[in-house]
């Protein structure tokens, strides 16, 4: 036991490393990719070569690439492709780390078949995007962006018994049959046998019934989660983007007398991701009385708190759903109705020692993911 227990400490030393790098490479994705390369025979007996192993590690790079990008949204992916000849020839700093998972050689095949698994830059990706798109904006020269990304989580959920109706039909039924008996009367001097014939009738109830089941939604009540670091994460995407963000606070402290708490308490138990009437009306206003041309609005909901077990800390899954919609004037005079011009559906995680660290990392993550997907959507249109 002396010698296991120092062994023990500094695998946990290590695990608990190996976690903290995890949770600060906020600016990195480690991506897992398979693939076959074919061999001839005779290059190699009962294992591949070093020369093979390097070539396969060479195109492990463009595997991975492909396997990072089936992860993106449609509109980073045709910014991708756009600029494809630029990104590519910078894969080898875009990824670094790359090493083999998995080797199997598959004689019959003549291939051998890799997992690997490599890490992506991402900041480096969206840099070499912003590049090429015209590089960062002037501060200053954007339009205003206000946003609401709101964190929360279920508080309560509600689930209903299945209410059953049923109906019933009952008609008369009859039936009539023959019946004989055999009667024995005493007698003086003796007995006397004597055989009766007729007919019984039966009467009764036949009942048909027939019905569904009805269930009711599940009622959830959410409450917000405090987080650090999310408009933090959000307010740096949007600026590098060229943009000049401004949080909800920030927009209502200066342009109206609303309450920010109780407006946000409106939105937290919405199903519809917006505001009451009277609410619209207010946000509305205050918008336009800031000048702010984008507002974007939506939640940040932790679905999902478990252990993690590789590492012995917590992991924290969010689902994202924001919707930006443009309050800016259009070429016949102001807008009405403000349009829909970017919607984010995705999901984050994020792994921390204790539960809170791993929430405020996957909250940040959800946050920095949003944001980006926006810019990258308001980008492919032209809006700035």
């Amino acid at each position: 036991m002396k010698n296991i227990a120092p062994q023990i400490v500094v695998l946990r030393f290590l695990c608990f490393f190996w976690l903290s790098a995890l949770v600060n490479a906020v600016d990195a994705a480690s991506i897992r990719a398979s693939f076959d390369v074919p061999y001839d025979t005779g290059i190699f007996s009962s294992s591949p070569s070093a020369e093979f192993k390097s070539k396969a590690l060479q195109r492990a790079r463009v595997e991975i690439w492909k396997a990072y990008q089936t992860k993106l949204d449609s509109t980073k992916v045709a910014d991708i492709e756009k600029n494809k000849a630029a990104i590519e020839a910078r894969l080898s700093d875009i990824i670094t780390n790359v090493s083999v998972v998995d080797e199997q050689v598959v004689k019959d095949s003549r291939i051998v078949k890799y997992t690997v698994r490599g890490t992506i830059n991402t900041t480096l990706v969206d840099t070499l995007l912003q590049a090429a798109s015209g590089g960062a904006k002037t501060s200053g020269s954007g339009s205003l962006f206000g946003f609401l990304f709101v964190p929360r989580m279920q508080a309560e959920t509600k689930e209903f018994d299945a209410t059953a109706s049923k109906t019933a039909k009952a008609t008369a039924a009859k039936s009539r049959k023959s019946v004989t008996s055999d009667q024995v009367k005493e007698k003086d001097g003796g007995v006397e046998e004597q055989t009766l014939e007729g007919e019984e009738l039966k009467a009764g109830v036949v009942t048909n019934t027939s019905g569904s089941a009805t269930r009711r939604a599940a009622q959830s009540s959410w409450t917000v989660v405090e987080s650090k670091g999310v408009d933090s994460e959000v307010n740096k995407v949007l600026t590098e983007s060229g943009f000049e963000s401004s949080s909800f606070n920030d927009i209502l402290a200066e342009c109206s007398k609303s309450s920010a708490d109780e407006l946000i308490e409106d939105l937290v138990n919405s199903k519809t991701m917006n505001f009451t009437r009277n609410n619209i009306k207010i946000v509305s206003d205050a918008l336009k009385e800031c000048q702010v041309r984008f507002f974007g609005v939506g939640y940040l909901d932790i679905d999902s708190i478990q252990k993690d077990n590789q590492t012995g800390g917590w992991l924290v899954r969010v689902a994202v759903n924001v919707s930006v919609r443009d309050y800016g004037p259009v070429h016949s005079g102001e807008r009405r109705v403000a349009a829909t011009v970017a919607t984010v559906q995705e999901s984050s995680s994020g792994i921390g020692r204790t539960q809170e660290a791993a929430r405020d990392s996957a909250l940040q993550a959800a946050g920095r993911q949003a944001a980006t997907i926006v810019a990258s959507q308001l980008r492919s249109k032209g809006l700035k």
